[in-house]
């Protein structure tokens, strides 16, 4: 056994498999914890959000389903029936609800103005909302935000995009909401 250890090279060898192994063992465990930590990152940041407001919510479905009343009344186009959901309100609805950005929207060679979210936590029927107007560049794909602002109706003139129409939200303030 003394022999062994008189080799250098031996010795070496046995010292780097020991560091592989630890830096191994410490890199699997902080892997764990920043998940756990991202995690829970996440959930404070949803535990913290503002409540959707129950009340502007229902008057904004109830504007809405009256929109599509109104425009199947006056006659949709055979083949378009879903699109009979678009439609500006008669009285915009004040929201604070939050989400994710998921892209840019209304894009042209001078730039963006509209952006999607992906709502936290869904309402109701609508998974994503349109957001507009807005300067290009002000927020980024995956900026978690808060908005507060206007549902002022529906629009449907992403229906290729998202498979239903979307409410369409002017925004007074966003707060950019940090979760890593």
């Amino acid at each position: 056994m003394k022999n062994i250890f008189k080799n250098k090279k031996v010795i070496l060898i046995m010292v780097i498999v020991i560091i592989v192994i630890i830096v191994f063992t410490l890199n699997y465990f902080f892997k764990l914890t920043i998940s756990k930590t991202r995690e829970e990152a996440i959930n404070n940041f949803i535990e913290k959000l503002p409540p959707v407001q129950l009340g502007n919510l229902e008057d904004g479905l109830k504007q809405a389903e009256e929109i599509k009343k109104q425009n199947i009344k006056e006659g949709i186009p055979k083949g378009e029936e879903s699109l009979a959901e678009e439609g500006y309100f008669k009285k915009a609805i004040n929201i604070v609800w939050s989400g994710k950005i998921g892209g840019e929207m209304g894009c042209s060679s001078s730039g963006c103005e509209a952006y999607w979210v992906e709502l936290i936590p869904q309402i109701d029927k609508y998974q994503e909302i349109y957001l507009w107007p807005l300067k290009d560049g002000e927020l980024e794909t995956d900026d978690n935000i808060i908005i507060y602002g206007s549902w002022t109706g529906i629009t449907c003139g992403y229906w290729s995009v998202f498979g239903q129409c979307i409410p369409e939200v002017v925004p007074q303030k966003i707060e950019k909401m940090d979760v890593k």
